[in-house]
């Protein structure tokens, strides 16, 4: 979902006719330590690589972004050049927003990450999804699984 708004609009009168604006009593005062607690439910992600460069970077959201890179085990150098394709990707559409890919080897930590195996049998059983080994591009060297777990 993009561009949500959220409109609130104060209501008031004290009068039936004729009321004047500057009125104090038409005023609403919101205290300092007012808060609006907004909740809601995730929708579910279709397995789906079009939908990239989302969830990882949202162009409507201006800060910097950190998106975890997966190794299942050490790393051969297919898989090395791999994880410098997809994350130079990232870099290059995140425009001015500095990223940061932490880099981590067997578990994946909580939230998006990018996960690059050799093959299906090496993932980290931790993955909880279903697995699609597909390139994320044509000259990509070995499959990268793309996750977004929340």
């Amino acid at each position: 979902m993009h561009n949500n708004t959220l409109t609130i609009e104060f209501i008031g009168h004290y009068t039936m006719i004729c009321e004047d604006p500057a009125n104090t009593t038409l005023w609403a005062r919101v205290h300092r330590t007012t808060f609006l607690d907004i909740r809601g439910d995730l929708l579910p992600l279709a397995d789906d690589l079009k939908q990239l460069p989302e969830p990882f970077l949202d162009p409507a959201v201006i800060q910097p972004l950190s998106i975890p890179v997966v190794f299942a085990s050490t790393p051969s150098y297919k898989a090395i050049q791999a994880a410098g394709i997809v994350t130079s990707y990232f870099g290059m559409i995140s425009e001015s927003r500095p990223v940061r890919f932490p880099v981590h080897f067997g578990s994946i930590p909580p939230g998006n990450a990018i996960v690059i195996a050799d093959s299906a049998g090496g993932l980290p059983p931790d993955l909880g999804m279903p697995v699609s080994m597909r390139p994320p591009w044509p000259c990509a060297p070995i499959p990268v699984i793309l996750t977004a777990r929340f």
